[in-house]
């Protein structure tokens, strides 16, 4: 069997050959209490536990709400990760295919026909695919799930609902984030319901299924004094093009997809101003004021460049930057400019710390503009109003401040009448 280009090979567990699901297998019970031996799920030994009690046992409504909340935590190894019959490959490895042709000989590999692979081709185009950069994000997506159908040997267009659950609890013990989970879950979900309607499928083996809860997550933002920190780090030893990268971020406060999308010419001039065209959603045209400094710098740059059409970032070799190396340069800056802990920096840290130092200063609808959003509701939720600035911390500090001020002014009038 086949496996495709840029990822590890299927890993069936124990040397056992990966097996189709058994759905006609009984559950037995285990000899120990709380453990159950789930022998249909993957034709062998899959050991379930129990979670373990936490406290006094609560009733009613409040029972049914802990058991929710607690869920995810509670049933972390449901299925124990050797148990299932193929491992999917570690986070961080690249997906099976980035673009419509990769996917397409992905597709052909795993046995699609043609009227798949045009039924796959007209759901791409279709009004909530037309960006590019969604496009290639729902084929990473649908990718894996083909990666999955090969390494069971499944047929695509007809594939027991069974074996969906056995995929996500495999994202699950990948240690996958939930919202990537569901995602994938999603986007393969919706593919199929294409299909179903291109007569290409014989049934949507997603449909109905229980995607993963995600959590809202708490995104970590800098202070406007650690971003002039950054900026006074990267002109003071980084290079043009860093310089220009971090000036760049922290000026317009664009998203990663916007810088890297960035052509040299989107970089020009507007009523006499110094503009950036970004690329937002939805394939948006979104025009910027940019500040001087960050155009000069902007300048200084492409005439290291070069004023070639293409990428405006782009490596010494000429290639487009990737997202991974402008991660690993923002988290670089921010240590050199001794932000602790800059490895828990996201990409998205740097946008949503620009909000919140704009919203500071600027009212809602001018930060909401600099941003390129359509609803001011996104705006109020990346200006991160958390009250972290205002907690009760900072009350008690300024208490146990003024305490030690005047405690040192008793002990040295103390020492003074001694």
């Amino acid at each position: 069997m086949s496996t495709p280009a840029g990822t590890a090979p299927p890993d069936p567990v124990d040397g056992a050959e990966a097996r189709p699901l058994d759905p006609s297998a009984a559950a037995t019970p285990a000899s120990s209490a709380g453990v159950m031996d789930l022998t249909a799920l993957t034709g062998g030994a899959v050991v379930v536990s129990s979670p373990p009690r936490r406290g006094a046992p609560a009733s009613g409504d409040e029972a049914d709400d802990e058991a929710r909340d607690g869920e995810e935590a509670a049933w972390g190894e449901l299925i124990p990760l050797g148990a299932l019959p193929v491992k999917l490959p570690p986070k961080g490895t690249s997906p099976p295919a980035r673009t419509a042709p990769e996917l397409a000989a992905l597709l052909r590999t795993a046995g699609a026909g043609e009227r798949l692979l045009q039924a796959t081709g007209g759901w791409l185009m279709s009004e909530r695919r037309a960006s590019p950069a969604t496009q290639q994000a729902y084929i990473q997506d649908v990718s894996w799930w083909l990666w999955w159908v090969q390494a069971r040997g499944l047929i695509i267009a007809d594939v027991d609902f069974l074996e969906t659950d056995l995929y996500a609890a495999a994202m699950r013990h990948a240690d996958w984030a939930s919202a990537t989970r569901a995602r994938r879950l999603s986007a393969v979900r919706s593919w199929y319901g294409y299909l179903m309607r291109a007569e290409a499928a014989q049934r949507n083996p997603f449909d109905g299924m229980e995607l993963p809860k995600v959590r809202s997550k708490v995104t970590r933002h800098l202070t406007g004094g650690q971003l002039q920190a950054m900026l006074s780090h990267a002109l003071a030893f980084e290079s043009v093009r860093t310089q220009a990268i971090i000036a760049t971020l922290l000026d317009t406060g664009c998203r990663i997809s916007e810088l890297l999308t960035l052509t040299v010419a989107d970089f020009g001039y507007n009523a006499g101003e110094r503009v950036l065209n970004l690329r937002a959603k939805g394939d948006r045209v979104h025009q910027v004021v940019i500040g001087r400094r960050t155009a000069d710098l902007l300048d200084t740059y492409v005439q290291e460049r070069g004023a070639g059409a293409g990428p405006l970032f782009v490596s010494r070799s000429g290639l487009p930057l990737r997202r991974s190396y402008v991660l690993e340069l923002v988290q670089r800056v921010a240590g050199a400019a001794g932000i602790e802990e800059p490895q828990t920096l996201g990409l998205h840290s740097i946008r949503h710390s620009v909000a919140t130092d704009l919203a500071e200063h600027l009212p809602l609808e001018v930060v909401q503009r600099r941003l390129g959003h359509a609803d001011p509701r996104t705006t109020q939720r990346y200006t991160h109003d958390d009250g972290l600035h205002r907690d009760p911390a900072r009350h008690a500090d300024r208490r146990m401040a003024a305490a030690r001020a005047n405690a040192d002014q008793r002990t040295a009038a103390d020492g003074d009448e001694r």
